[in-house]
């Protein structure tokens, strides 16, 4: 007792910036030494990818109702489209990564949406640009599962970490490629295939990644040595008996309120900018950037705090922020207010790598990747109607009203996460 009175009392002199640094320099030799690094970061590219691809859509939005003459409405169906096709491979993704290993799921994610993209880019109606689309959303959606349980399998004891960071090269990638996409149209305006420019620069940057990613990951048996990989004949009881409990249920539930937000928010922001608050394309797509951006720096962060210190206090502080944030941006004028409230609105970006990490510890090993794919299924599919209801409001002179229905879905969400605080169910 007096050994350890003397340390904690020799610590407290100790200036608080050494323990920070001290601090870092552990999580980065816990990085290098627990798993693979180079995985990390292909895995992270292919993140910075395809989130950055798929926002991009959104900014493309004015041009493309501009070409094919459509209203908000559609353009919300359009998007809505994407977005159910990204959340119905979420499922056969899972499944793919429990029975043939990440590998497989990960390299065909990406060369099934560079499919996608050469469709988009070569299309000359909506019909084909609507299968494009579609291709591309399942190509996307397969990363997504597959991403998650080849990173929790080599960094066990950093999962919110290594997730939070891959999440936040996504936000690099939606912070980075639609702005870019946007000016590469804007330079090259009067070429034969317009918009569609701002979307093929990455069809060989997908192609190249997808074999990057063969090479460098294991095979299943080595990624998850401890589990092989499971028969589909019992893969749908165990993740039934893994789903049917009260707390995944909840946690599912907080997922699809959050995606409705997410979905809603990103798809008709830009297109809100232009329209209600009267500001020209270029800076609309700054201030989106800054979403991504708050987003970037929030993820890692959030990640951390969740392995450190548990994962109630990020997610009631991102969906109370979120929820404000949202219920305000009516009322802002000027670039620098609304600036500042999409500053916070990004927080929500942190709720996922928190809510994602939490939710793998409660699943079973033999069925973690199924299981999470139908769930991810589920919420990306039921946040599929965000852009619908944007959309529509839009199109009924209700713009700003739509905002307020988003702020009460991430109102749900932070009710949501104070009941699981409540009943704090074991992870697995």
């Amino acid at each position: 007792m007096r050994f350890r009175y003397a340390k904690s009392k020799l610590l407290s002199y100790i200036p608080l910036e050494i323990f920070i640094v001290e601090n870092l320099s552990q999580k980065t030799r816990g990085l290098f030494s627990s798993g693979s690094i180079l995985v990390l970061f292909i895995v992270g590219l292919g993140q910075f990818l395809r989130f950055g691809v798929d926002v991009t859509f959104p900014i493309l939005l004015p041009y493309i109702k501009l070409e094919f003459s459509i209203g908000n409405t559609v353009a919300g169906l359009l998007l809505s489209s994407l977005a159910a096709s990204k959340a119905l491979s979420q499922f056969p993704g899972g499944i793919f990564a429990d029975v043939f290993g990440e590998r497989i799921a990960l390299t065909t994610s990406l060369v099934v949406a560079s499919f996608g993209l050469i469709i988009i880019f070569f299309s000359n109606s909506l019909s084909a640009l609507v299968v494009g689309m579609l291709l591309f959303g399942l190509g996307s959606g397969l990363f997504g599962t597959s991403r998650v349980t080849i990173l929790v399998h080599l960094y066990p004891k950093l999962q919110g970490t290594v997730i939070g960071i891959t999440n936040a090269l996504g936000a690099i990638g939606n912070s980075l490629i639609p702005p870019f996409a946007l000016l590469l149209f804007l330079a090259y305006p009067n070429t034969t295939f317009g918009w569609r420019i701002g979307l093929g620069f990455a069809i060989p940057v997908f192609l190249l990644t997808a074999i990057i990613l063969w090479i460098i990951i294991p095979p299943f048996s080595k990624t998850n040595p401890s589990s092989s990989a499971t028969p589909l004949s019992n893969l749908f009881s165990k993740i039934f008996r893994a789903l049917n409990k009260p707390s995944l249920l909840l946690v599912t539930f907080t997922m699809v309120s959050m995606s409705i937000v997410y979905q809603g928010f990103t798809s008709f922001f830009p297109t809100y900018l232009i329209s209600i608050k009267g500001i020209d394309e270029s800076t609309a797509a700054g201030l989106f950037s800054i979403f991504f951006i708050g987003g970037l720096l929030i993820q890692p962060v959030l990640g951390w705090l969740s392995d450190k210190h548990g994962v109630f206090q990020p997610l009631i502080f991102t969906t109370a922020l979120t929820t404000f944030g949202l219920l305000i941006l009516p009322f802002s004028n000027g670039i620098l207010p609304i600036a500042l409230i999409v500053a916070i609105i990004s927080l929500q970006l942190g709720f996922w790598p928190t809510i994602t990490t939490y939710d793998v510890s409660l699943l079973p090993t033999e069925a973690q990747g199924s299981s999470l794919g139908l769930q991810r299924t589920t919420f990306l599919l039921s946040g599929a109607a965000g852009p619908i209801i944007v959309g529509f409001m839009a199109d009924s002179n209700l713009f700003n009203e739509a905002y307020y229905v988003l702020s009460l879905c991430a109102f749900v969400s932070f009710l949501t996460c104070i009941v699981l605080y409540f009943l704090r169910p074991s992870p697995q």
